[in-house]
């Protein structure tokens, strides 16, 4: 059997020139999130209202049934929308926490300074109860508190964004004020934060960017030779509104493969890449760069310990067309290569659409090991999380002694799970279900690269670890 991963890797040629990006506007505060806890369709926009003057013309009302219409406050029903949960629109520190409606013109208001640029904060005012203080550090979808009428005469959210905050527009939105004057013209410190703020147009929702699971490689023996051992590639597809996902599971090891180079086949923009031991289910470390064949990103362990490591790669944009990626052992003495890349939170980006990514392992390599059991070679671990839907994966090279994989919880009991499904490693689009329960035997017809991917729902893997193990 020719190896279609050979002939892959051997096809990898550069297409410059292609990037994307994801950004508020030119100014370059990114990743910012629908602010309420509902769902999108069911509010309505009021831009430039009379009663907005000066920097607060380009503020945005949001109310959650239809009822505003451009400088008309509708006089009845104002309290139908009291209570909606208001959610933070991106990582930043609180600045401002009116808990009491005794500091400006705006009621009970949390005001955001984003973490990822300074320059930019965002006020959401006329709360009717607020769920910060001053100070806290929140994330992506941390709640700020809820919908209300407080300095105002009908429940809704005043929300806007205000940019190139100086130290005086600071201290004057602090206060409970607008950037500058509250009659005038609009000033250079507001930005509407509505469709023309957004790329591509539209206010993106409170789910976060995701991907669509493609694909799974590893690195777990590194004093071997070829895929699997010291290298792998795993490949991305195009999906139609959302992202690419692709992991790898890592055996850190100090002396030869204290570092990975990851690159792609094609040039990318605006890629996440998500880090994590692999026994733990929270992302231990996440950053954003951009990736191309010829300028590789390094990722490298903060400490000297062999770990078994987990990464995903994201892509936060659909793809142009089908993508690699690949990992490659490096040694201390192989240059660090930083590239473009800038930390971000890391619960930016979800790796996966609708399921949360725990882990993978990997059937495929043919070297004895000292493990027991021999991990990565005869069987492996992954994990799964207890309490949300989650997704474990496994690559599996199907060959000799391994003609047979047998999935199930570590545990070895019965489990209804959301699905077994299995496909080629460069498969576009995955089969149907296999399996509905575990355990669960795969044998497909051909030997070849496989990824597999288990879908559980919370609690259904008691374990907390799916196994997966060549049977006869």
């Amino acid at each position: 059997m020719v190896n279609k991963k050979i002939i892959a890797l051997l096809s990898i040629v550069t297409i410059s020139g292609f990037a994307t990006s994801f950004e508020l506007n030119s100014n370059g505060v990114s990743h910012i999130y629908f602010p309420i806890d509902d769902d999108i369709s069911k509010w309505h926009i009021v831009a430039g209202s009379p009663w907005h003057k000066g920097s607060d013309t380009y503020a945005d009302d949001w109310n959650l049934k239809a009822g505003y219409s451009a400088g008309i406050e509708p006089s009845t029903s104002c309290d139908r929308d009291r209570g909606a949960g208001v959610i933070s629109s991106f990582v930043g520190t609180v600045i401002l926490a009116d808990k009491n409606d005794n500091i400006g013109e705006y009621g009970k208001e949390v005001i955001v300074q984003s973490s990822e640029n300074s320059d930019f904060a965002i006020r959401y005012a006329h709360l009717d109860t607020v769920a910060v203080s001053n100070g806290d550090t929140v994330n992506i979808g941390t709640p700020l508190g809820t919908v209300g009428d407080s300095g105002t005469d009908c429940a809704h959210l005043h929300l806007v964004l205000y940019q190139n905050l100086n130290t005086t527009a600071l201290n004057r939105i602090k206060n409970g004020h607008s950037p500058k004057s509250l009659s005038g013209s609009a000033d250079t410190f507001a930005a509407k934060f509505a469709s023309d703020a957004t790329t591509g147009g539209g206010t993106t929702s409170t789910s976060k960017v995701t991907g669509i699971f493609d694909g799974a490689g590893s690195l777990i023996n590194p004093k071997g030779n070829g895929y699997g051992n010291n290298y792998d590639i795993a490949k991305m597809y195009p999906h139609g509104g959302t992202g690419s996902t692709v992991v790898f599971q890592w055996l850190y090891d100090a002396s030869t493969c204290s570092q990975l180079d990851i690159s792609s086949q094609y040039d990318i923009g605006d890629v996440v890449i998500k880090s994590k031991k692999w026994s733990e289910h929270l992302t231990e470390k996440a950053f954003k760069v951009k990736l191309n064949e010829d300028a590789p990103i390094t990722m490298k362990r903060p400490d000297s310990n062999p770990t078994w490591i987990t990464f995903a790669v994201t892509t936060t944009s659909t793809l142009p067309y089908p993508n690699l990626i690949k990992a490659e052992c490096k040694t201390s003495s192989d240059r660090f290569k930083t590239g473009i890349r800038s930390d971000i939170d890391k619960n930016l980006v979800d790796v996966t659409y609708d399921y949360y990514w725990t882990g993978t392992g990997s059937i495929i390599s043919n070297v004895n090991r000292t493990f027991n059991p021999p991990y990565g070679m005869t069987a492996d671990l992954a994990s799964t999380f207890r309490t949300k839907n989650s997704l474990t994966s496994f690559q599996w090279l199907k060959q000799g002694d391994c003609q047979k994989l047998k999935i199930s919880a570590s545990d070895d009991s019965s489990v209804a799970v959301n699905g077994v499904h299995i496909k080629e490693w460069d498969a576009e689009n995955w089969g149907e279900s296999k399996c509905s329960s575990l355990p669960c035997t795969l044998s497909p017809s051909t030997n070849d690269f496989f990824v597999i991917k288990v879908k559980s729902s919370p609690d259904a893997v008691t374990s907390g670890q799916i196994q997966a193990e060549c049977v006869q």
